[in-house]
């Protein structure tokens, strides 16, 4: 519709984490911008106008100085030449932004042209609040899964639960191109504690790695135990930064519990599905415990 009535080359929603802005859904002759593609979101004009450096309709954007002046402007095969922002907002946050651009400068826009494009911001901000709801209501479900799906010796998700946990994340992921991280955990001394300890000895250092795993992550996080030795890990909404630190915090708690362990990591959007995801962090597992042996 916003194509129809307010024909700039390029119309997008963008969503925020952090200082990522990633495009949710685009039409875009000009710019190259597709569903899944991130931006620095400080290097954005949307950046700018939600800071209020620059007005929400700029017909000519390199007369704003603001926008003239985004990074953005370099990253583009052409300068932004005409430029729209309206932020989309969840419980008075700034989670999105709704922005049209042309590589030439526009006439200036009618008041109902410039209603229609604010009318669908809000409305973007009202479905907004519905899917996160819903989504609310399925990370409850999760938690309030049958015993069918908890591993019984660790308290954590099975492997059942664990890949219905991946279906539908991956399904609720993909509406609004939300990234995660996914780790893969595997106990390096199992074998031998069994061995030479017996298997009550292997039981308890099961249980105890998984207090540790589990410990590490927020109540919606999933983690469970996806093998003997396995766990598993999936962090829904993860940017770049964040996977980072909950890497490497990860590996330090497991240290500091002499838990010797594998793991690996990686992040959806750079894999386009958590399937993709699951398999590089495995991946990652099994060439970090080569390197450490």
């Amino acid at each position: 519709m916003l194509a129809d009535f307010v024909p700039l080359s390029a119309w997008m929603v963008g969503r925020l984490d952090g200082d990522d802005w990633t495009v949710v859904r685009s039409i875009d002759d000009t710019y190259g911008s597709r569903p899944g593609r991130t931006l620095k979101w400080s290097d954005t004009c949307c950046s700018r106008m939600v800071a209020g450096q620059g007005p929400h309709f700029a017909e000519n954007a390199q007369a704003i100085p603001a926008y003239r002046d985004a990074e953005v402007n370099q990253q583009v095969d052409q300068p932004i030449g005409a430029y729209i922002g309206i932020p989309v907002y969840y419980e008075g946050e700034v989670v999105g932004t709704l922005c049209g651009m042309d590589a030439s400068p526009q006439p200036v826009l009618s008041d109902a042209q410039k209603r229609m494009v604010t009318t669908v911001a809000q409305t973007l901000s009202t479905l907004l609040i519905t899917l996160r709801q819903a989504q609310d209501a399925r990370r409850e479900a999760l938690r309030q899964r049958s015993v069918a799906e908890t591993d019984a010796l660790t308290g954590l998700y099975n492997r059942r639960g664990w890949d219905k946990a991946l279906r539908e994340g991956e399904v609720a992921m993909r509406d609004v191109a939300e990234n995660a991280l996914v780790l893969v955990v595997d106990l390096d001394d199992l074998k031998r504690i069994n061995d030479q300890e017996g298997h009550e000895a292997g039981d308890r250092y099961l249980q105890r790695a998984a207090q540790c795993i589990r410990a590490q992550f927020r109540d919606p996080d999933v983690v469970a135990r996806t093998g003997g030795d396995e766990f598993g890990v999936l962090v829904r909404g993860c940017t770049f930064s964040e996977a980072v630190v909950l890497e490497s915090r990860l590996r330090d708690a497991l240290a500091r519990e002499k838990i010797s362990a594998s793991v690996g990591a990686a992040l959806r959007l750079n894999h386009e599905h958590l399937a993709g995801a699951v398999a590089a962090a495995d991946a990652a597992m099994y060439l970090d415990k080569a390197s450490r042996k």
